[in-house]
């Protein structure tokens, strides 16, 4: 008999923790001694031998889950409007940037002109009162 009660726990912070519903599922498993759905198969001894004394549990036990289909339309759309969407915050950040620019444009010419004004009056009282 095997089971595969690999997904027969809680979670725990530093180990996982078995309840009583996960024993019991575990146990009636091992009394009924019944293959069930992705959980527990009891095999013959030919079929041990088939796989080669292989005692691996998901050799016996199928526990495969086929996964849902990706709707290619729905996703396809999805990323078109992702991308819609990324192109207008691009759009938003260079004019963020351009005008960030001109604020820096303005504030250097800003600057150089209180740069000329104090030369200006440093070259007429080269010791004097600022």
């Amino acid at each position: 008999m095997f089971i595969d009660a690999s997904k027969e726990f809680t979670p725990g912070k530093n180990q996982n923790i078995l309840s009583a519903a996960h024993i019991d599922r575990i146990a009636n498993a091992h009394q009924a001694r019944a293959d069930a759905d992705k959980f527990a198969h009891v095999a013959a001894a030919a079929e041990i031998v088939e796989n080669d004394f292989n005692l691996n549990i998901p050799r016996y036990v199928d526990t495969f889950e086929e996964p849902e289909p990706i709707a290619i339309v729905a996703v396809q759309a999805e990323i078109e409007q992702f991308e819609a969407e990324l192109a207008e915050v691009r759009g938003k950040m260079a004019e963020i940037m351009k005008e960030m620019l001109r604020e820096q444009r303005r504030g250097c010419r800003q600057g150089r002109g209180q740069r000329d004004a104090l030369r200006g009056r440093t070259a007429r009282a080269p010791y004097g009162d600022l």
